[in-house]
């Protein structure tokens, strides 16, 4: 049995009635609201209904907080007054619990079905929304410009902020069933951003996620990894480590890792390649069982795809294609138009250049440098 399944008092869940109020209830609960907006409250603790973790108090409206809630709107579910403020326009729907050491103030607002529990502080403009069971642990939700909206079956737990205090009015939106932002000991922040579409992505670690980027699917962002701007993050894929990864349109799908590395500008990883501790900026393609890695530097327009391997503070750039099985390693440079192809190696500063095509099984090192020519 849920939570919110576990009430049994005179409430629904939902929080409406199983029965009419009589006259003489009515009368004394209009007395009692009355009274408490006279001195100043915005809300009472009305009746104690038994859950599954103990007694919680039905809360009440005693005076307008709009047109949508007037005075008498029956509310949420609370251990006390500590866990909703009774200043500002913060208020819990009546699917809601908050409970522990949780905190509600501000102007922030929580519906759907959601628990907020443990040290979770949801302030600011911040905005929950659970449409199904939504859990909210040790959690910061808010800033002074955010719209926080957790929708679908959500755990949100560890030391975790979600917040945004820029001077826009970029939304925080985590959504989905089963959604993870969870981090044991580190700290996750979520500033502005899109996360999720009702699939199990993850959010852990110390990973800081902001501005436009958006996390789909089952994606996961973990470790000190910062996900910025007009960032893509989908399917399975992971981005981890100590990755910068921010740009115009930067798009990580299928089952492609960043580890350890920075990537920027309008960069695609996809399908199963793999880019760790090595930067990869401008409008790259890195694609198939690619990897680039270990110092490696692939900028401008470079195509890195097939099962070839860019590593070892190589450099790729230009409009140049490192394909098939093919390796540049140790301080190579592959540019401008050249390609290198099948199992051919490049290696110990060599350079290929202009439109060389370098194929077969040729190895080209010691600060070889190859220019608009053909080798198998």
């Amino acid at each position: 049995m849920g939570i919110m399944d576990s009430i049994t008092s005179i409430f629904k869940k939902g929080g409406e009635p199983k029965r009419e109020l009589s006259q003489e209830e009515k009368a004394s609960l209009g007395e009692l609201l009355d009274k408490a907006g006279a001195e100043g409250r915005k809300y009472i603790l009305y009746k104690q209904e038994d859950t599954n973790v103990g007694k919680l108090w039905r809360i009440v409206l005693c005076k307008s907080l709009g047109a949508k809630l007037p005075k008498g709107t029956f509310g949420g579910l609370v251990k006390s007054e500590k866990n909703l403020s009774q200043d500002g326009k913060c208020w819990i729907e009546q699917d809601v619990m908050v409970y522990d050491d949780a905190v509600v103030e501000d102007d922030a607002c929580a519906s759907g079905v959601a628990v907020i529990r443990e040290k979770a502080r949801v302030c600011g403009k911040a905005s929950i929304v659970g449409a199904s069971k939504s859990e909210f642990g040790n959690t910061q939700v808010g800033g002074k410009n955010s719209t926080q909206i957790s929708i679908g079956e959500i755990r949100i737990n560890g030391n975790n902020v979600i917040v945004n205090n820029s001077n826009s009015n970029s939304n925080v939106i985590v959504v989905g069933n089963g959604n993870v932002v969870s981090n044991g000991n580190g700290n996750t922040v979520i500033n502005g951003v899109s996360v999720g579409e009702a699939t199990p992505l993850t959010v852990c670690g110390r990973a800081v996620v902001k501005d436009n980027a958006v996390i789909r699917d089952f994606a996961t962002v973990k470790g000190d990894a910062v996900v910025s701007k007009k960032v893509v993050v989908a399917d399975n894929a992971t981005v981890s480590g100590e990755s910068k990864i921010e740009g115009d349109i930067v798009i990580i799908g299928g089952n492609s890792t960043v580890d350890n590395a920075t990537v920027r500008g309008s960069v695609h990883i996809y399908d199963n390649a793999t880019v760790s501790n090595a930067t990869v900026e401008g409008s790259v393609r890195i694609a198939d069982n690619a990897t680039v890695k270990d110092d490696a530097h692939v900028f401008e327009q470079a195509l890195v795809k097939d099962n070839a391997t860019v590593k070892g503070d190589a450099v790729v750039h230009g409009h140049a294609v490192v394909k098939d099985n093919a390796t540049v390693k140790g301080n190579a440079e592959v540019a401008d138009n050249a390609v290198v192809e099948d199992n051919a190696t490049i290696k110990e500063n060599a350079r290929i250049l202009g439109t060389a095509k370098i194929g077969g099984n040729t190895v080209i090192k010691k600060s070889s440098t190859i220019v608009d020519s053909e080798i198998n």
